[in-house]
């Protein structure tokens, strides 16, 4: 729950949220939204050590 409220990204988008698609260095993960588009979402420094 914390990657969505911290994010905003849609529950559709947090579902589809695998290892892959997280860049722990950059801090960015790569979601699928609406009509298929991929996106990168910043997260921040402290959701990582959740």
């Amino acid at each position: 729950m914390n990657i969505r409220k911290d994010t905003m990204i849609r529950i559709s988008e947090a579902e589809g949220i695998t290892i892959p698609n997280i860049n722990w260095r950059e801090r960015v993960i790569k979601v699928c939204g609406k009509g298929r588009k991929e996106g990168g979402v910043p997260f921040q420094k402290h959701l990582s050590a959740t």
